[in-house]
């Protein structure tokens, strides 16, 4: 799918917030860029919803079969800007990975056991028990069917604690949870 950019404003309690959308018809997620950065993920249309998301740039307010999503965006730039003005974006991503620790390395268990299974298969490879092309018919396309996997449950869980915490940069949170499993 296509993504746009469609840069958005307001004021907040005399402060300008500056930021923007990116979205494609059926996703989209709101960036807060000044004075301070943050991201959440918006929302999802089914692929099959007769309907999708829009802004101002695409087509005017009120077309038919769009949602417009520039207003709430810009409740969403206020709500980002109130919640990570005490707390830096990047250590409240930490502290919500540690508060939910147990929770992650379990949804992540299927992530665990092919790193292990890789780490076992790259043994025998090295000791010629298995060739090459072996190894590569095993492991190849696996991990990011497992990633994929592993993504969507952990987002879905995310989205249910913490309805406005950034799912979308999974790659983040992929490498933190690598990092806990060890």
């Amino acid at each position: 799918m296509e993504y746009k950019k469609c840069l958005i404003e307001t004021d907040h309690n005399g402060i300008r917030l500056k930021g923007r959308i990116e979205y494609s018809s059926k996703d989209y997620s709101v960036y807060l860029d000044e004075p301070l950065k943050a991201a959440c993920y918006g929302g999802h249309l089914l692929l099959m919803a007769p309907v999708r998301y829009v802004t101002n740039l695409d087509y005017p307010i009120g077309t038919p079969k769009g949602i417009n999503i520039e207003s709430k965006a810009q409740k969403t730039l206020v709500h980002l800007y109130e919640k990570y003005k005490d707390i830096p974006y990047d250590r409240y991503e930490e502290e919500f990975f540690q508060k939910y620790r147990t929770e992650l390395l379990t949804l992540a268990e299927p992530l665990k056991s092919f790193l292990l299974e890789r780490k076992q298969l790259r043994a025998k490879l090295k000791a010629e028990e298995i060739t090459q092309k072996e190894y590569q018919g095993l492991t190849t396309g696996k991990r990011e069917l497992i990633k994929s996997d592993v993504e969507r449950t952990i987002t879905s869980f995310i989205s249910v604690k913490e309805p406005k915490f950034d799912a979308d940069n999974f790659e983040k949170l992929f490498q933190i949870i690598r990092s806990m499993i060890g």
